[in-house]
């Protein structure tokens, strides 16, 4: 999937650790996904793993690092949601209870 070159970014959500889930929550789909922990450390050693919806787990999209390493990127039909890989990491690691989530838009869109 291409998408073009983000030029804005905002916050739309929000990673967090639950019961060996990592849940991503947006404010632009209610549904709720989340990650398995294993299939989480799978994709930071860039391994893409599937992205799943919370409530039966049904696949939806899927979750990569990025081209630069430095964000983790969540693609869920028809977003790219990003979170900077060491935001992420503080929410593994204990030091920090959620971390946010953004969406990119080229300038001058909605």
């Amino acid at each position: 999937m291409f998408f073009p070159a983000i030029r804005v970014w905002f916050v739309c959500g929000n990673l967090n650790y639950h019961s060996l889930l990592f849940i991503v929550c947006s404010d632009l789909d209610a549904r709720g996904f989340c990650i398995p922990l294993v299939d989480l450390v799978a994709v930071l050693d860039g391994e893409p793993q599937p992205v799943l919806l919370l409530s039966n787990h049904t696949q939806v999209g899927v979750a990569k690092r990025s081209a630069s390493g430095k964000a983790m990127n969540f693609v869920i039909e028809p977003f790219l949601y990003t979170s900077p890989l060491a935001r992420v990491m503080d929410v593994v690691e204990g030091s920090a209870r959620k971390a946010a989530v953004f969406m990119g838009r080229e300038e001058g869109e909605g």
